[in-house]
């Protein structure tokens, strides 16, 4: 099987603009399948803790140090302020090829059924997740 159809081990070094105008690089983890899918099942939880922890749970597993190590815990993730939160959350996407950036980067073209939106999934209980009550 071709090596580009899987995540790469390689940390993605990208310069991260904050609200206040500073550009800052950061470090991403090209994160698995099944941290996508967790992040979603989570998103979609009818727990507000659970669903409303699921995007700094994602982050504090990709955003790393240069060397590799985590950069925040989650516990630390969590205490950002939201326009920090939200800028370095839209690069972990955008490394994990959920953005029109990384699109452009990788010369693709978005063809039918690619997603226009912004790569994260909808916070409503999808109709398969909902309870039969």
């Amino acid at each position: 099987m071709d090596a580009s159809w899987f995540v790469p081990p390689e940390l993605e070094e990208k310069k991260v603009r904050l609200a206040d105008g500073s550009e800052h690089v950061m470090y991403f983890r090209h994160l698995p399948n099944v941290d996508f899918e967790s992040y979603a099942m989570q998103v979609n939880s009818s727990d507000p803790e659970v669903a409303g922890s699921a995007a700094a749970r994602l982050l504090a597993k990709g955003l790393c140090e240069p060397e590799g190590k985590p950069a925040l815990t989650f516990e630390r993730v969590v205490m950002l302020k939201r326009p920090i939160f939200r800028a370095l959350f839209l690069a972990l996407l955008e490394v994990n090829t959920y953005g029109e950036a990384k699109e452009a980067e990788l010369g693709k073209a978005s063809g039918p059924g690619a997603s226009a939106g912004s790569g994260t999934r909808s916070r409503s209980r999808s109709a398969g997740a909902r309870s039969k009550s």
